[in-house]
């Protein structure tokens, strides 16, 4: 019988989808530049308590546990929420960084800047002062 193996992750939510009735699957850059894609259970329902936290761009530390089809989240520690929704172009400035995030797997030769890279970008859209 396989135990279901418990570890943490570390990384920038990218996405949310929402599967089936009540879960949504999360997309995630891990601090070890990977994507992977969990499982939040339940998190459609009314009082839900992970909601709020499982937002694009927040930097998150996840509980993970691994399952048979998916590996779930159980639960989550925000590390700093990255708040972009102020302003339209930090949105659609996020959305472009994220698509191209989405459709390219970082090469060893930059990998091991690629998440600070991405962490600090968001950063500072977030706090650039915009007069519009």
């Amino acid at each position: 019988m396989r135990k279901n193996l418990k570890r943490q992750i570390l990384g920038i939510i990218l996405s949310k989808q929402d599967y089936g009735e009540y879960d949504r699957l999360i997309s995630i850059l891990t601090k070890d530049e990977r994507i992977e894609t969990l499982m939040a259970r339940s998190i459609r329902k009314i009082g839900a308590k992970m909601s709020t936290l499982l937002v694009p761009w927040n930097y998150v530390l996840l509980d993970v546990i691994d399952g048979k089809h998916w590996s779930i989240i159980s639960g989550v520690n925000i590390i700093e929420r990255i708040s972009l929704n102020d302003n339209y172009r930090k949105l659609l400035t996020a959305l472009i960084l994220t698509d191209i995030i989405n459709k390219t797997e970082p090469t060893e030769e930059v990998s091991s800047y690629f998440f600070s890279w991405f962490y600090s970008v968001l950063l500072d859209t977030s706090n650039y002062k915009l007069n519009d």
